[in-house]
């Protein structure tokens, strides 16, 4: 159930590295720009799309570990 699955979700967010989680809150929750994610995290442009790809590559793995869609 939606529930369940925003509960491991939620566990796998915060299994991130720390400014990994930031750019996905900020990014897919809090749907901030691009350049504000940056300046807040202090990264650069190519910097965020490299942690945001390799962040949804990390949620994908452990989505697929811990998440049972009976």
């Amino acid at each position: 159930d939606n529930l369940m699955f925003l509960k491991v979700l939620a566990k796998c967010i915060d299994n991130l590295p720390v400014s990994w989680k930031g750019v996905m809150i900020g990014k897919y929750i809090d749907h901030k720009k691009g350049s504000q994610i940056c300046k807040e995290l202090g990264i650069s442009p190519s910097n965020l799309w490299q942690i945001a790809h390799r962040a949804k590559q990390q949620l994908r793995i452990c989505l697929n570990e811990n998440w049972k869609d009976n």
